[in-house]
């Protein structure tokens, strides 16, 4: 490497990158520019490969393949050295494009190839990587939210052409690369990934600095809640930041106790002072009653559990939205904010309908709340979607106060309920007309209303609007209108008011022609912006022309723009929801440019380009019909609609005439640019015949261009405008689409070639392959991608087949397709067709094979000579047929281009494949036996035998991964081009073969001989020709030889006896009896069964059943790659070793690179041997496995429950219940790894099977296995039935370091020790499994906290393995990360206790509860066991018609309320719920239900309340006024202070006497 180049290196690696793509873990497999395989050869690697222009990556990266494969040895795999290599070698501009790769893309060199290629490939030089390549650094004093929206703006504008995730990446690494040191090491730290992580780690940092600095400077007043949370410690020490946030909630709630306290003080002083000087007896009860009541809503205020509210507005419906989270009350961020999360803060807060957010900007950045929107679209509670972030905006939000919408398709549908004394009615149909409807639409921030229909959302609900609403239309709220007298008292099932109200204009397309083509702009939160172009299709803008009331979508094109924009999901559009309500705030460097036609559109069509055609004038939408309307007018109509010419025009194709109906033909030339632009007929037509509305089908516009014919050359589409498709993966099976919508048959080629720099269409082959038409699936794709290549076959095609080279065949001739007699068509011109078509020689020839004759059919006899390159160039008979036999279609099937080459035979060699008229070999990736086996049946050969990497100088390749093989489709509809130097050698049976088995070594025997597949007669064959069979197939030694095994003989029949020696390496090499049979028995056909061969070991461990794992595979023993096997996995290896089941699966790191086979465990669970899963690889990790050696458990639902099986003398046996007791469970389940034993049971998991355990077992239970125990002298010689022990061991994993059982990190108990399990992927469908293993309820929270180091005893718990029924253990493999998995499940708390206490009137019955005599006074009393410190109760009510809560924090975890006059209202059931907030969710846990019984009061009671109640009133008022007079005397300042200090006391006081609510409610004591 150069000095220049080390440097660059240098510079550019220096800057932080996220931890997961650490250039320290790079550095890992990093390799100097001299590599030296052995010491007779030493490669140079070419230099560093920048992106600055001065060479192409695609020339660079051959230079860096051959360097490579120079140095690697033949038996490593080659892309895999490469993917670890290639960062080494990349720098600046390419190394930042290759670490914006998801890491599962970095490991995939070709991926990874072609995506450079596609930036990099020509030479590629912007001034941008030069200008923006050093990070802007943080100015001193700046905001971290204008230092983070300023990288995000450079950002944009320097990498125009990065998708989502790169962008995301570059993002990040510039913001942190610009901070101070200690913020770059904090965010590391933490994990940040993303760049609002770093901007929410970053800025927690800083507060706490400023609290610190607070802090040292001595202040002594009380710190505000923020200065608080900014000392929070990381979640790293958890009990601390539990303590914090409690300490944080008690000051909160504090300072606001004070806060009101005050006010209220100075409120009442100011009233009583003027209340004494008037000196008014009625004054005195005032002021008497002031202070209860505002005793009570002091108390009521307290006890408050809300954490939404609307600050500053004209009703509590109204305002600044706050939150309350850790104890502390903020703003919410407007950004990511939409009508969608509002409707939730409005559903929380008892308001109707969300009616508009806007932003609010604050002069500073300020700590707020963010609510995530993905979070709250789930489901989820608003409190566990919020997180901390500084912002410039916060949200005022408008609700409805009194009116709402429910059940609609959006916030201006629904069935209308009104609000009125805290509660919400239906509306009957009855009492509702238009005007009141336009008062509601108008209220709701909605358009007119556009639907009225009764239960058009639902059927009335109780309680029902009693009277009749009379607006005048003009009124601003539903409330403010007049309504009659009288109260209805019934409404008819089904008349709930339904109200549809329009949308406002909250979306329109600007700058353009017309009002339906320019800009797309959208409303959003009362703000205009135009709309991000990212990843649109014409199928979305659908929605948009649609609710312009415009046609259909025409084009979308992105314009170059720096402006703020609304980015809008297209999965949200999808969903049914308004484009508004999809919007959120974001920024992007192109926006949409949308065309819609403005006159014409088609409905209920497959795609945008076919339907039932409506034109569209004056305003109104018109059907047209058949009658009116010919080819010159639909050539018109698509041409207009930017499609292809008209395909398909036939009436009532889409749907009936619906009216109206445009009342005047069409007289178009064909050439006009619009429908509209037409003449038309002078007279109108007054009907249309019913099923005659025209039905328009438009073909793709869709052309292949530069080719030699109109079937061949560069894809391009049309969107407004012609243009090219990018490559990007398309194969032979999206061709063909291409290929049927041109007509022009099948396809033979697919290409690419680079770009000459202009703007391309992706199309997606998934969206292709979903059935949507082409132009509706593409989208914008990057300036240099390559441009797309096909060829397809304009003059012949098979149809119906299962692949591209077999199918009924169809000539073209004159535009037209015809079918071909089979008396017309012979081998010879079968050739032809094969060859034209790519494909093999013909293999079958034979009439209606696919299908029965068409018409049209071809009419003369062909008469090739088999040399002629197309059908077309064969002469052809004179006279023409006029007929054709039913079922006579020409069905054909040509042989796949394909051969083995180089070998011993024709089945035995490299494999080569023919595309394009070119053979090239294939290269060796992930290919195995069993894929294998599918290409020797299509070669007619035998068995699959070997698959060998084999290395050759040649470069070019076809790469055909297997799964795409093995699915059905055919080898050179899977094959793209590629360059390597690892070729595929396979080897098939020349002539045995096993059918109809379970694996390649077990089936019915063929023998083939004279080109011809034979069954062989069980008379005809014995054990030694068996012997001869199983090697020559690379099997073991037979095991089973049964006649009709595998089914019954097939003819043709060999017809000679064999007599193998058993020594011999092939059947055919045996001797053969002379006569010939002539029958053979029915059911006799030779089935084989050749065990595999003994090819799995373990070797190095204390046993034969421990050690490393390595398999025989080609005659080679090596260690098994350590694919993310688990101990599920690894069940199948111990039963293949006859030892008990897995207990150990451990991962070992080797010192060098080494030669293993990699075996993938889905291979393996499809029933296939290992040796058929095997692929060769090179890796460093290999795997080790210990299995039990003499116990097992069958039946279970995991590795740790089952029926118990015994081995000794090489065979396993059942064990009796009566010999076996607790203390050897004990052992058992220590034994097999597993946790102690919680279920010991009889046939529990099966019946005793033979043989049986014959002595008893006597365990002591600290033995460390159950053979060490000793047992009984004399054995048993029965059992029971149904007495087979059946043991299930507990699962030993728990939650730790949380407050309870049920919260912690999760930790497996592995070998014997507790060990963490790190944080792969979990969803809360994984956490609920594992809840409920532990009884500990559902999960509220799963997710990751950063461990300091990388630890490599952590446990990975594969999700897909552990789902319900499925225990943890079984489904653990190793792995490395510094994130461990923490879980928090919903039963964390005991439940509540609920008593009573009281004076008098109160008895307590066992059966009927709690009986209280009306008048008395009792308490409730809640109290929990301690587990956390603070939380709330909340005693709820519930009766036959009510039902109401009240609250208060709790204190020493328990909470009292007062009932001061039990009433009638208060006979129903009471329970306590208790609240808590702690790891970042609330929590809540409730009591027994209480029933309480009212009882009428005594006669002596009543006499009591009458008299002393209003004599207690007289007194008071009669002290108050006493007290006023007394005070007049003294001084003004001595006067102000008493009083002020009395009304103090007052309010205590009233605080603190109980006194009832209404009469009806407990207060809080």
């Amino acid at each position: 490497m150069s000095a220049d180049e080390s440097e660059s290196v240098h510079e550019l690696r220096s800057s932080p990158v996220p931890h997961s793509r650490s250039v320290d873990a790079i550095r890992t497999v990093a390799a100097p520019a001299h590599h030296t395989v052995s010491s007779a050869l030493t490669i140079d690697l070419p230099p560093v490969f920048k992106g600055d222009g001065t060479e192409s990556f695609t020339s660079w990266s051959r230079r860096f393949e051959v360097a490579v494969q120079a140095m690697t040895p033949p038996e490593v795999d080659l892309p895999t050295v490469m993917s670890s290599v290639l960062p080494t070698r990349l720098a600046d501009a390419a190394f930042l494009y290759w670490d914006s790769l998801p890491s599962s893309a970095q490991k995939d060199y070709d991926l990874v190839k072609d995506k450079l290629k596609e930036v990099f490939g020509p030479k590629y030089s912007l001034p941008f990587f030069q200008t923006h390549v050093n990070a802007r650094p943080r100015k001193p004093g700046e905001s971290l939210d204008v230092y983070s929206a300023d990288i995000t703006r450079l950002v944009l504008e320097a990498f125009p052409n990065y998708d989502y995730n790169a962008l995301e990446g570059e993002k990040f690494r510039r913001f942190v690369a610009g901070l101070d040191p200690t913020l770059q090491s904090k965010i590391h730290e933490m994990g940040a990934e993303d760049i609002d992580g770093a901007l929410r780690i970053a800025s927690r940092c800083e507060r706490a600095r400023a609290a610190l600095q607070l802090t040292a400077a001595g202040s002594s007043h009380i710190p505000s809640s923020e200065q608080v949370a900014m000392i929070r410690p990381q979640p790293t020490d958890a009990k601390l930041l539990q303590a914090v946030e409690e300490l944080t909630l008690t000051v909160t709630s504090l300072k606001h106790e004070v806060q009101q306290l005050r006010e209220k003080q100075s409120y009442l002083a100011q009233r009583l002072d003027s209340s004494c000087d008037r000196s008014s007896s009625s004054n005195l009860v005032v002021v008497v009653l002031l202070l209860w009541s505002s005793g009570l809503q002091a108390k009521e205020n307290y006890n408050s559990t809300e954490f939404v509210r609307l600050m500053g507005g004209v009703s509590r419906c109204t305002g600044t939205l706050e939150l309350k989270n850790l104890g502390e009350w903020r703003p919410v961020d407007f950004s990511d904010f939409s009508l969608k999360t509002a409707a939730v803060v409005c559903e929380h807060l008892d308001c109707g309908s969300a009616v508009s957010a806007e932003a609010r900007n604050e002069s500073s950045a300020r700590s707020v709340w963010r609510i995530k929107p993905d979070c709250v679209r789930h489901g989820a509670a608003l409190r566990q979607c919020v997180v901390s972030r500084p912002t410039y905006s916060t949200v005022n939000l408008t609700c409805s106060d009194s009116v709402r919408l429910l059940n609609g398709s959006s916030l201006c549908s629904g069935r209308l309920e009104v609000k009125s004394n805290q509660s919400w009615s239906s509306v009957c149909e009855a009492d509702f007309d238009q005007q009141n409807a336009e008062v509601v639409c108008r209220e709701l921030g909605c358009g007119p209303p556009s639907v009225l229909q009764g239960a058009l959302y639902g059927e009335v609900e109780a309680p029902v609007w009693s009277k009749e609403f009379q607006c005048g239309g003009h009124e601003s709220a539903l409330l403010d209108c007049r309504s009659s007298g009288s109260p209805r008292n019934s409404c008819s099932p089904g008349k709930a008011v339904g109200l549809t109200c329009s949308e406002l204009r909250r979306v329109k397309l600007v700058g353009g022609a017309s009002h339906c083509a320019g800009i797309l702009e959208v409303s959003h939160l009362r703000k205009w912006r135009p709309v991000s172009h990212s990843y649109w299709t014409l199928k979305a803008a659908a929605v948009v022309c649609e609710h312009l009331d415009c046609g259909s979508a025409v084009s979308l094109e992105p314009e170059l723009s720096g402006k703020s924009l609304w980015k809008i999901k297209q999965n949200c559009i999808k969903s049914g929801s308004a484009l508004w309500e999809c919007a959120t705030s974001g920024f992007s460097s192109h926006i949409l440019k949308l065309t819609c036609s403005d006159s014409v559109r088609l409905l209920n069509g497959s795609s945008l380009c076919s339907g039932r055609l409506e034109v569209k004038s004056n305003q109104s939408w018109s059907s047209v019909c058949e009658a009116d309307f010919d080819q010159q007018d639909a050539e018109v109509v698509c041409r207009e609609l930017s499609c292809g010419p008209p395909s398909v025009l036939q009436g009532a194709l889409y749907g009936e005439v619906e009216a109206p109906v445009w009342s005047k033909e069409y007289q178009c030339g064909g050439h006009e640019s619009a429908l509209l632009d037409c003449r038309s007929s002078g007279s109108a037509r007054n009907s249309c015949s019913p099923g005659k509305a025209v039905g328009l089908t438009c073909s793709e516009p869709v052309r292949l261009v530069g080719g030699a014919s109109r079937c061949a050359g560069a894809m391009e589409l049309k969107q407004g405008e012609w243009r090219a498709v990018s490559h990007s993966y398309w194969t032979l099976k999206e061709a063909v689409v291409v290929c049927e919508h041109l007509d022009c048959g099948s396809a033979v080629s697919v290409r690419a070639k680079s770009n000459s720099g202009t703007f391309l269409w992706r199309i997606k082959s998934d969206c292709v392959h979903s059935g949507s038409a082409l132009r509706e699936c593409a989208t914008q794709s990057y300036i240099l991608s390559s441009v797309l290549y096909l060829t397809c076959m304009d003059s012949v095609r098979l149809l119906n087949g299962s692949s591209l080279c077999s199918g009924r065949l169809e000539v073209k001739s004159n535009q037209s397709w015809s079918s071909v007699c089979e008396a017309d068509f012979d081998q010879q011109n079968a050739e032809v067709v094969c060859r034209e078509l790519g494909c093999g020689p013909p293999s079958v020839l034979q009439g209606a094979l696919y299908g029965e004759v068409e018409a049209p059919v071809w009419s003369k006899e062909f008469q090739c000579g088999g040399h002629e390159s197309a059908l077309l160039d064969c002469r052809s008979s004179s006279s023409a047929r006029n007929s054709c036999s039913s079922g006579k279609a020409v069905g054909l099937t040509c042989s796949e281009p394909f051969r083995l080459e180089g070998g011993a035979s024709r089945c035995a060699g490299t494999l080569k494949v023919k595309i394009l008229g070119h053979w090239r070999p294939v290269s060796y990736n992930d290919w195995n036996l069993k894929a294998a086996a599918i290409l020797c049946e299509h070669l007619d050969c035998g068995s699959a035998v070997s698959v060998k990497l084999h290395k050759s100088s040649v470069n070019s390749v076809w790469r055909i991964k297997p799964d795409c093989f093995t699915s059905g489709s055919a080898l050179w509809e899977c094959a793209t081009s590629d360059y390597s130097w690892h070729i595929l050698n396979l080897t098939c049976s020349d002539s045995v073969r096993l059918l109809n088995g379970s694996s390649l070594c077990s089936g019915r025997l063929e023998v083939k001989s004279n080109q011809s597949w034979s069954s062989v007669c069980e008379a005809d064959f014995d054990q030694e020709d068996a012997e001869v069979v199983c090697r020559e197939l690379g099997c073991g030694p037979p095991s089973v030889l049964q006649g009709a095994l595998y089914g019954e003989v097939e003819a043709p029949v060999w017809s000679k006896e064999l007599q193998c020696g058993g020594h011999e390496s092939a059947l055919l090499d045996c001797r053969s009896s002379g006569s010939a049979r002539n029958s053979c028995s029915p059911g006799k056909a030779v089935g084989l069964t050749c065990p595999e061969p003994n090819d799995v070991r373990l070797v190095g461990g204390a046993s034969r059943c421990e050690g490393t794992l390595e398999v025989k595979n080609l005659g080679e023993w090596r260690p098994v790659h350590d694919f993310h096997w688990t101990l599920r996995d690894a069940v199948v290896l111990c039963e293949h070793l006859d030892c008990g089941f897995p207990v150990l699966l451990q991962r070992s790191q080797e010192s060098s690179m080494k030669s293993v086979w990699k075996i993938k465990p889905d291979c393996v669970h499809s029933g296939s041997p290992l040796r058929e899963c095997a692929t060769s690889d090179y890796d460093i990790s290999i795997l080790n496995l210990a299995c039990s050696q003499s116990v097992r458990l069958l039946n279970g639902s995991s590795l740790c429950s089952g029926r118990l099986e015994v081995k000794s003398n090489q065979s396993w046996s059942s064990v009796c219940e009566a010999d076996f007791d607790q203390q050897d469970a004990e052992v058992v389940c220590r034994e097999l790894g597993c946790g102690p034993p919680s279920v010991l049971q009889g046939a529990l998991y099966g019946e005793v099977e033979a043989p049986v355990w014959s002595k008893e077992f006597q365990c002591g239970g600290h033995e460390s296995a159950l053979l060490d125990c000793r047992s009984s002298g004399s054995a048993r010689n029965s059992c029971s039935p149904g007495k087979a022990v059946g043991l299930t061991c507990s699962e030993p994993f728990r939650l730790e370091g949380g407050a309870s059982r049920c919260a912690g990190t999760v930790e497996v108990k592995y070998l014997g020790e507790w060990r963490r399990v790190g944080f792969f992927g979990w969803s809360l469908k994984e956490a609920a499994v594992a809840c409920e293993h532990l009884n500990c309820g559902l999960p509220i929270f799963v997710g990751k906290q950063t461990h300091k180091i990388l630890d490599r005893s952590v446990l990975y718990v594969k999700p897909d393995c552990f789902q319900p029924g499925s225990a943890m253990r079984d489904c653990v493999t190793s792995a490395y990360t510094i994130y461990n998995l923490d879980l928090t499940c919903s039963d964390l708390l005991a439940q509540p206790m609920i008593s009573v206490s009281s004076t008098d009137g109160v008895s307590m019955a066992p059966q009927q509860g709690l009986q209280v005599s009306r008048g008395s006074n009792f308490t409730i009393s809640c109290s929990i066991q301690p587990q956390y410190p603070g939380g709330s109760f909340q005693l709820t009510f519930t009766s036959f018609s009510t039902a109401y809560s009240y609250s208060q924090p709790a204190v020493n975890h328990s909470a009292h309320f007062l009932v001061p006059a039990a009433e009638p209202a208060h006979q129903g059931n009471y329970s306590c719920v208790y609240h808590v907030y702690v790891f970042s969710h609330d929590f809540f846990s409730e009591s027994r239900l209480l029933p309480v019984t009212v009882s009428a009061p005594t006669d002596f009671t009543v006499l009591i309340t009458m008299l002393v109640l209003p004599l207690t009133l007289l007194l008071v008022i009669t002290a108050f006024y006493f007290y006023c007079q007394a005070s007049r005397g003294q001084k003004s300042s001595r006067r102000e202070n008493t009083e002020l200090l009395e009304c103090n006391r007052g309010v205590c006081e009233a605080e603190g006497t109980p006194a009832a609510n209404k009469g009806a409610h407990p207060t809080s004591t």
